[in-house]
């Protein structure tokens, strides 16, 4: 008998899909990439960043850094504000580009971060009341406004990067489980009608949510605790799906 199935409709990459399948791997499924979307980077205009440079600058995404890197040759002040990273990931991408993060916020050996409510308080607890924080962020983004918000800063969130559906993207004719790391990929899943129904796996809230807006079309819908490879091993342990 084989073992179960796991579909990655993302990430994109083979290099950043590896950890995911591999923990697929582990977790005793077979795992196939099938990319269904892909992130593009989006020019932050100068005016959405006020003129003076805020107490810090978060980085929550890799994907974040390109157009970041466009905001650095155009503002060169803001690559000396401190960078705070959350993830080993980002933190690495902010390296490679010469700019050392004053803050990581990562759990060892983990190479993906641990929540956005862990960074958040990161944040909180460097800045002062009424500090102002730049977040370059994702396009259906929204979290770590929100909990910074509730902890009396005051944040600008222009949009770094937005994920849009591949018109290539073939359906898997079956599969045990499907993976969707962003809320696009859920939401050009379920425009589908020629996907197999099955039990769906999201990397986090705003990707649930995109998900559960059509629950009938899964067999089982289950969130991971935090967007990391060692979550989805969880999940597919925790599925225990009988081998073929």
């Amino acid at each position: 008998m084989s073992a179960p199935l796991l579909v990655l409709t993302g990430p994109a990459t083979p290099k950043a899909a590896a950890p995911w399948m591999a923990a697929a791997e582990q977790a005793g499924w077979r795992a196939e990439l099938r990319p269904i979307a892909r992130t593009l980077a989006v020019e932050i205009e100068r005016t959405s960043v006020d003129v003076a440079p805020p107490a810090l600058l978060a980085v929550s995404s890799p994907n974040a850094v390109p157009a970041l890197k466009r905001l650095w040759s155009v503002r060169p002040d803001l690559r000396l504000v401190p960078h705070a990273a959350l993830g080993r990931q980002v933190a690495k991408k902010l390296s490679e580009e010469g700019v050392a993060p004053a803050i990581i916020v990562a759990s060892d050996p983990d190479v993906a971060d641990i929540g956005i409510g862990a960074f958040a308080l990161a944040l909180a607890e460097a800045t002062e009341t009424g500090a102002r924080i730049l977040w370059p962020r994702g396009e259906r983004t929204s979290d770590l406004r929100e909990e910074l918000v509730k902890a009396g800063r005051y944040v600008q969130a222009p949009i770094a990067y937005r994920t849009t559906a591949l018109p290539d993207f073939r359906p898997p004719g079956r599969a045990d489980a499907v993976f969707f790391a962003s809320p696009e990929s859920a939401t050009a899943w379920l425009r589908r009608d020629d996907v197999p129904r099955t039990t769906a796996i999201a990397i986090g809230p705003t990707t649930y949510e995109a998900l559960a807006a059509d629950y009938a079309r899964f067999v089982k819908l289950v969130r991971l605790p935090g967007p990391r490879p060692e979550g989805l091993l969880g999940a597919l342990a925790g599925l225990a799906l009988p081998r073929r």
